[in-house]
């Protein structure tokens, strides 16, 4: 009478074990997929910080070719910004002309610059080369003189952009590289919003006392395709 009672119990005893053999098959196929997308988010990762090296790399050397000038040029390397600096150096108070010592600057850095962003590899790296231009502290402190600062930083960096794009050195290149650079080139004017300390770290945040020469100032940055990169590792997360 017990023996249909325990092929009852073995049955169902086989089940559980095929059950959790089925289980254990998931779990293992789930942290191999898991690892390849690890695997895959981290190769997009490093392609990412091997162009961001490449890139500061070659504007590391560029500086070097640009030593005349040490004084008047802060490198953030984080940013991948290159700063000119020194109050009233680019421009008087309350002028959008370029002065002609930033002129001699410019004309020496032009063409560096093109030589480093135009090469073939950055072609699908470089998202936005941003000219940007900031305004120092001024008093008294009120929305319009904020505003005023934005004026005044919008119409420099356009005019830095013009001389730019006017230049021998970018008329010398190639049609389709001109178009390239077109894409990537913005004017950006900022407020003194974003005011440096003699450290050139944003004094909004480190709470030091603001740079007025530092804070004045013009600024090449280079934006990487990193919202890209953050698309691709989404994507491979889904």
């Amino acid at each position: 009478m017990n023996q249909p009672t325990d092929n009852h119990w073995i049955s169902f005893s086989d089940i559980m074990t095929g059950l959790m053999v089925i289980f254990m098959f998931i779990a293992i196929s789930y942290m191999m997929e898991a690892n390849k997308k690890q695997d895959e988010i981290q190769q997009i990762l490093d392609s990412y910080e091997n162009t961001k090296d490449s890139i500061r790399q070659d504007l590391v050397m560029l500086l070097h070719a640009l030593e005349e000038w040490q004084d008047f040029i802060e490198f953030d390397s984080t940013n991948l910004s290159i700063k000119f600096i020194g109050k009233d150096i680019q421009f008087r108070s309350d002028s959008d002309v370029i002065q002609s010592k930033f002129r001699q600057i410019l004309d020496d850095f032009i063409p560096a610059y093109l030589s480093v962003i135009a090469q073939d590899k950055y072609k699908n790296k470089i998202a936005e080369v941003r000219i940007e231009g900031h305004a120092n502290k001024v008093e008294p402190d009120s929305h319009r003189s904020y505003m005023l600062g934005v004026f005044w930083a919008q119409s420099r960096a356009k005019n830095v952009l013009k001389y730019f794009i006017n230049s021998p050195d970018f008329d010398d290149l190639p049609k389709a590289t001109q178009g390239q650079l077109e894409f990537w080139l913005v004017a950006n004017g900022y407020g003194y919003g974003r005011t440096l300390d003699k450290e050139g770290a944003y004094s909004i945040s480190s709470g030091k006392e603001i740079c007025e020469a530092c804070s004045r100032r013009v600024e090449f940055r280079i934006i990487t395709t990193s919202e890209q990169v953050i698309a691709d590792i989404i994507s491979q997360l889904k």
